[in-house]
């Protein structure tokens, strides 16, 4: 468990004590010896399964299964016919990494960063994917990390708690990565107002798979 020294203007998460697992694009490497994580898998085989939106050359999709009230997020869509394709623009390059799909469970008009969210990135880099919060004091509240039995084999998951006097910061977030082949990654980072939430987004975690 890791908890930061000190409240702070905005902060970048997760926060990690060993700097050696912090990647060049801020991506934080998985601990080696992580233990199984304990869920109860079953809970998910209710849910609806969804698929990633936007394109990649890689595959068709990601597909998983999201809790009831998930609802693909405005900005997560196809591309257009005139919107440029970063793989293409960006291929040989380190910068051909894109979001694949995000979804979220949100009052219309309401700014909340604690609502429940789930989103998926490809890319070149492994590691858990991080996130900057600001506009106020915010503090990591322990950091724990698992591994998960999932349809692309055996991932490593980190959890941890972000609190802040804000009434709409903080919250409770998953990360987790998996190697797809060769230089080729997703990333997937879901966050909620709660414990309870956090569970079931581990339990999503476990249900990824790739359409190809």
């Amino acid at each position: 468990m890791f908890v930061a020294d000190s409240p702070m203007k905005g902060g970048r998460f997760p926060q990690v004590s060993d700097s050696a697992r912090i990647l060049p694009d801020g991506s934080v490497l998985a601990a080696r010896d992580a233990p199984l994580c304990s869920l109860d898998s079953s809970i998910a085989t209710a849910w609806e399964e969804v698929l990633t939106p936007i394109e990649t050359r890689h595959f068709k999709a990601v597909a998983l299964r999201l809790p009831p009230g998930f609802r693909p997020t405005w900005y997560s869509r196809p591309r257009d016919l005139n919107e440029d394709d970063p793989e293409e623009v960006n291929a040989g390059t380190d910068y051909w990494g894109h979001m694949l799909g995000a979804w979220e469970v949100l009052e219309q008009g309401a700014f909340d960063l604690r609502h429940p969210h789930f989103t998926i990135w490809i890319g070149p880099h492994e590691g858990y994917p991080t996130s900057s919060i600001g506009g106020a004091e915010v503090v990591q509240v322990g950091f724990s990390e698992c591994r998960v039995e999932t349809p692309l084999g055996l991932i490593p998951v980190a959890q941890f708690e972000v609190q802040s006097p804000s009434a709409k910061l903080g919250g409770f977030q998953v990360l987790s990565y998996a190697e797809i082949q060769p230089g080729v990654h997703i990333q997937a980072m879901g966050s909620g107002p709660d414990s309870a939430t956090q569970r079931l987004l581990l339990a999503s975690i476990a249900t990824m798979r790739i359409v190809r």
